[in-house]
């Protein structure tokens, strides 16, 4: 029994303290896009959180839920429809951070789950869709963490490749958020 006990207490020393070395929660907000359209007026405002945590000393692991959505209107000749497109995706990255001191770039893969629609309204009733997809993603950013401080500021650009029933898609988000670090 005693040596059982030993046992869990190395298992916990060995993989739940690392855990301990970094992990953050942090808000985002940014700008989503269709990377084949040069038309910055069609992007999207994005919001989203991360959650962040550095188990090992060359790799950061990343997840994170991001929503992005755009309203719009379209005038016909007899009706105006005003709806909105929308875009979900929950990813989950891997990172290898590069410390330079205040600075702190980071760059990495990962792979997300994603659901695209629209929904509007016309003369009063409800109409949309939503599709889902998969994707992989590239990202880098840089984190400005002073020493020290629980909270940390990051930027980071994303670029996706998305795959839906009904084809291949491209996007790229822009975000600056803030991390709390415990």
């Amino acid at each position: 029994m005693k040596k059982c006990n030993k046992l869990f207490l190395l298992i916990i020393l060995i993989f739940v303290i690392p855990t301990m070395v970094f992990a953050g929660i942090g808000a985002k907000f940014g700008f989503s896009k269709d990377a084949k359209s040069d038309n910055l007026d069609k992007g999207m405002t994005l919001i989203g959180v991360d959650y962040r945590f550095s188990a090992l000393p060359v790799i950061d692991l990343i997840g994170s839920i991001e929503y992005s959505w755009k309203k719009y209107t379209v005038d016909g000749i007899i009706i105006t429809a005003e709806g909105t497109h929308h875009f979900f995706t929950a990813n989950f990255s891997v990172v290898k951070p590069f410390e330079l001191s205040l600075l702190k770039p980071y760059a990495g893969f990962g792979y997300g789950f994603h659901a695209a629609g629209n929904s509007a309204s016309i003369m009063g009733a409800p109409v949309g869709e939503t599709k889902n997809g998969t994707g992989f993603h590239f990202i880098g950013g840089l984190k400005v963490a002073p020493p020290a401080a629980p909270i940390s500021v990051y930027g980071e650009y994303r670029h996706y490749w998305t795959n839906f029933e009904d084809g291949n898609g491209r996007y790229f988000t822009l975000a600056a958020g803030v991390m709390l670090g415990f």
